[in-house]
C-alpha cells in the first residue's frame, strides 16, 4: 500500500568528510525525531499545570515582532485565544509569565515575599541600577520618597511647579512668528519642548539641584541618548544606540556629580558626600535630599558616585515616562479640537470664578474635565504597558504554576482592557445600543476579527478617546498605568499634577493642532512616539482666554 524508495546499502554518503553508510544515516535520523516526539510529548505531560502559550519560540526573537507591532493587540489576540488572563510568552528576549488578573496581581503578586521588581533585559541593567526592590532597602526607599511625592507635600511646593511650566509654555506660545498672510502660529516640535520642560522640572523642584542655563542643553542630550539605550539591542559598534548610549553615560554621571558636589561638600580623604553640609538646593519636593535619608537610615555614607548611580534611576522616572505621558496628552487634545474646546470653556469658567492663579483645590477638584482628559489620556495611550517582576518561590496563580525564578510580565494593557470591556458589557445590559455610536457590538467588544476593543483602540481617537467615561457612575475603578500592589508607582500624583498644569497653562494661552492635521498613528515600543519616526509638530495660534 506504501511505496518506500529502496535503500542501497553498498553506496556510502559524505557526512562531514567521513564515508557512513545510509543505513546508519537513517538510523540516527530516526533515532533523533524519535526523541525529539518522546521529549515534547513528556514535557506536555510535565507542564499541564503551566499556563498556555507556545511551547517553542524563535531564539531571542520569540514572539516581540507582535508586540511591538502593538501590545494591546498582542495581549488581547493572547486572552481570547487562550481564554486565560495568564499565558506564557518570548518577549524582550527571555521566555516569561504573562499575567492579566487583578486578583492575582494585587494579591500573590503583590507580595514583596513572593516577588521582586526586575528588569530582565540586559541593555537596561546595564544603564540603570535598581538598588531598591527588595527587603530593607525596598522598605526604606518607599518610606522617605513616598513621603517626599506625598500630595501634602507636593501641594506645599506647588507654585515651585506652577511658575516654570508657566514660563515654558509661555515661551512656546512666544515663539510664534508672523505669518505672511499677518496671522499668529508656528510649528512647535513637541517632542524637544516637553523633554526641555521635563528635564528643568526633574533637576530642579523636584530633585532641588542647580544647573546652571549652560548646562541644560548638555544635559538635555546626555539624558535623552543615554536612555535610549535601555531597551536597545546591545550591538557595541560605532554609530549604535548602544554604543552612544554607553559611551555617553560616563559624562552623564560626571554631570550629576557635579551637580552633587556643587550641593554637598565632600570629603577628600574618604571621597565621601556630607549631607550634614548641605548647601541647600533648588526650592521643591526635593527627592536627592530623601535619597540622602535614605542612606542616613540604612546607616551609609554615600559617595557622588553612589547618589549619582541612584540619580539615573530616579532621573529615568522623572522625564521619560512622564514624558510620554504628557507627550500623549498633549498630542491627543490637538487631535480632538472639540474636546480642546471643552477644556478651554472648563479654563474659562475657572478664571472667572477663583482667577488667574492655578491652586492646589483647583487642580483637585475645580477642573473635572480637565483631569477626565489626563486620565483618558492616560488609559488609552499610557506610558507603560507592563511591569517586570521575578517570582521568589513557586507560585500559584489561577490555577496555573509559575517555577521560582520565573520571569513575569504584569500586562496592563489586558487589565484595562478588561475593565472597558466590563463596562461595555454592563451598559448593554441596561439596554445600551452600540449603533447609536455607530459601530457593532462585535466591534465595540473586539470580537469576531475586530483585533481590540474599540476603546482601547488609539487609531480611532474620534470614538475611543472619551474623556465623559470619567465623568460616568460608571467610570473605570482603576487607572491601571500606575501598576499595583507594593510596587505602585509613588509619582503618580506628581505625574498628574505636572500633566494638569501644562494643560491648563496651554488651554490659558492658545490654540493648538497638529501639523499636518490628521489623526496620529503611535508606536509604544521601545518608547512613545509617532509611527512615522518624525517628531510630533504642532501649529500653535495665540488665543488668550
Amino acid at each position: 500500500k506504501y511505496w518506500c524508495a529502496p535503500v542501497n546499502t553498498n553506496k556510502m554518503v559524505q557526512v562531514l568528510g567521513r564515508d557512513v553508510s545510509p543505513v546508519v544515516v537513517t538510523a540516527a535520523f530516526s533515532t533523533a525525531t524519535a526523541a525529539v516526539c518522546y521529549l515534547t510529548l513528556r514535557s506536555r505531560r510535565r507542564s499541564r499545570d503551566e499556563p498556555p502559550g507556545p511551547s517553542f519560540f524563535i531564539p531571542f526573537v520569540g514572539e516581540m515582532p507582535a508586540f511591538a507591532s502593538n501590545p494591546v493587540k498582542f495581549v488581547w489576540d493572547r486572552y481570547r485565544r487562550y481564554n486565560s488572563s495568564v499565558f506564557k510568552s518570548h518577549l524582550f528576549g527571555t521566555r516569561a509569565y504573562v499575567v492579566g488578573d487583578l486578583e492575582a496581581i494585587r494579591g500573590v503578586l503583590g507580595s514583596t515575599e513572593n516577588v521582586e521588581s526586575v528588569i530582565p533585559i540586559k541593555a537596561f541593567s546595564q544603564i540603570v541600577s535598581l538598588y531598591n526592590t527588595r527587603g530593607n532597602v525596598h522598605r526604606v526607599f518607599r518610606k522617605h520618597m513616598g513621603l517626599t511625592l506625598s500630595p501634602g507635600n507636593i501641594k506645599t511646593n506647588l507654585p515651585h511647579f506652577t511658575q516654570l511650566v508657566e514660563r515654558h509654555i509661555e515661551s512656546w506660545v512666544q515663539s510664534c512668528e508672523r505669518s505672511p498672510q499677518g496671522e499668529q502660529a508656528v510649528s512647535l516640535c513637541l517632542d524637544d519642548a516637553v523633554r526641555t520642560l521635563l528635564l528643568e522640572l526633574a533637576v530642579g523642584p523636584i530633585m532641588g539641584l542647580r544647573t546652571e542655563p549652560s548646562q541644560t542643553a548638555e544635559l538635555l542630550e546626555l539624558i535623552t541618548t543615554v536612555q535610549a539605550g535601555i531597551f536597545a539591542a546591545p550591538i557595541y559598534i560605532p554609530g549604535t544606540t548602544w554604543y552612544r548610549a554607553i559611551t555617553s553615560r560616563p559624562r552623564y554621571m560626571a554631570m550629576l556629580k557635579q551637580l552633587l558636589t556643587r550641593r554637598f561638600p565632600v570629603d577628600q580623604s574618604t571621597g565621601q558626600l556630607q549631607p550634614s553640609n548641605d548647601r541647600g538646593g533648588m526650592p521643591g519636593i526635593d527627592t536627592t535630599k530623601a535619597l540622602m535619608q535614605e542612606f542616613k537610615e540604612l546607616q551609609q555614607t554615600p559617595t557622588a558616585d553612589d547618589v549619582a548611580e541612584r540619580l539615573v534611576q530616579n532621573m529615568l522616572g522623572a522625564t521619560e515616562t512622564s514624558y510620554a505621558q504628557m507627550w500623549a496628552t498633549i498630542l491627543v487634545l490637538a487631535a480632538r479640537p472639540d474636546v480642546q474646546e471643552k477644556v478651554r470653556q472648563e479654563q474659562a469658567a475657572l478664571m472667572k470664578a477663583s482667577g488667574q492663579e492655578v491652586t492646589w483645590e483647583d487642580l483637585q477638584t475645580g477642573m473635572p474635565y480637565t483631569d477626565a482628559c489626563v486620565r483618558e489620556v492616560a488609559r488609552l495611550v499610557p506610558s507603560a504597558h507592563g511591569v517586570f517582576r521575578k517570582a521568589m518561590k513557586d507560585l500559584q496563580v489561577n490555577g496555573y504554576t509559575i517555577p521560582k525564578g520565573a520571569p513575569i510580565i504584569i500586562t496592563l494593557d489586558l487589565l484595562t482592557a478588561q475593565d472597558v470591556v466590563a463596562t461595555e458589557k454592563a451598559q448593554l445590559s441596561k439596554g445600551a445600543k452600540p449603533e447609536q455610536k455607530g459601530v457593532s457590538e462585535e466591534e465595540l467588544l473586539g470580537l469576531n476579527g475586530f483585533p481590540v476593543p474599540l476603546a482601547m483602540d488609539h487609531t480611532a481617537l474620534q470614538h475611543s478617546f472619551q474623556p465623559e467615561r470619567w465623568l460616568s457612575e460608571d467610570k473605570p475603578r482603576h487607572l491601571h498605568v500606575f501598576s499595583h500592589g507594593a510596587h505602585y508607582c509613588l509619582g503618580k500624583d506628581l505625574a498628574i499634577m505636572e500633566i494638569k498644569l501644562a494643560v491648563t497653562y496651554l488651554a490659558r494661552r492658545c490654540t493648538w493642532a497638529l501639523d499636518p492635521p490628521g489623526n496620529p498613528i503611535m508606536t509604544f515600543v521601545p518608547f512613545t512616539r509617532l509611527a512615522t519616526g518624525k517628531p510630533a509638530m504642532l501649529r500653535i495660534t495665540p488665543n488668550p482666554l
